[in-house]
């Protein structure tokens, strides 16, 4: 999951799609594991570089992938 989500933002268009495009598109917003990938990038910029747990993305992923 860590290769993944280096690999998702690493991807300029991808985060900024998240950060900027995703609020205001509401069938998405509905979507617990956007919300959630929303939220860490979000955090995950807020931090500039510090380390961050997706604990919340990796639920939702799990409660999906049974």
């Amino acid at each position: 999951m860590n290769s993944i989500l280096q690999c998702i933002f690493a991807t300029a268009p991808l985060s900024k799609y998240f950060l900027v495009d995703f609020p205001q598109e509401k069938k998405l917003r509905s979507q617990n594991i956007s919300k959630s990938l929303h939220d860490l990038i979000k955090t995950a910029r807020a931090n500039k570089g510090g380390a961050i747990a997706p604990t919340e993305l990796k639920n939702k992923v799990s409660v999906v992938a049974r």
